[in-house]
């Protein structure tokens, strides 16, 4: 009996030990994840080597979302403002992105009273300001000469 004790105490300690291959908790403690390689991976944000190794040689890096302010990381499967935000895929760690809102809407609004974003105008309005795209969609003034 105490045979087979002693035979699953062992069993128990290999396969903990094939699990947890890239695990080290040096590297945890100071932030980092332990790579798969002797590098880090540039697969976005800032990569830097910290000075602790895993096992097996394999490097710890700590990676640092870059998104500028008023942009966030959100999951690369998420949609970035209803569609209408910019996408960077570089500057954000892991399996996300750095989206950035849509902000020229409220510059079109700026052009005066009935101003809207829309992929094309209704009839009888203008596109007074191309220059104020909306994203992607034109700024559309309400034509005042109609009537309406």
């Amino acid at each position: 009996m105490k045979f087979v004790g002693t035979l699953l105490f062992v069993g128990a300690v290999l396969m903990t030990g094939q699990t947890e291959a890239n695990v080290n908790c040096g590297c945890i403690r100071r932030g980092g994840k332990c790579s798969n390689s002797s590098d880090c991976p540039t697969t976005g944000g800032e990569q830097m080597k910290l000075n602790v190794n895993c096992r097996q040689a394999k490097a710890c890096c700590k990676c640092t979302d870059m998104c500028p302010k008023g942009s966030s990381c959100i999951p690369s499967n998420a949609t970035c403002d209803g569609g209408l935000g910019n996408v960077d895929s570089s500057l954000c760690c892991g399996d996300q992105v750095c989206c950035t809102p849509c902000f020229e809407t409220s510059v079109c609004k700026l052009r005066g009273e009935g101003s809207y974003c829309q992929e094309s105008c209704n009839v009888g309005d203008i596109i007074r300001h191309t220059s104020f795209t909306c994203c992607g969609q034109a700024c559309c003034v309400l034509d005042t000469r109609s009537g309406r």
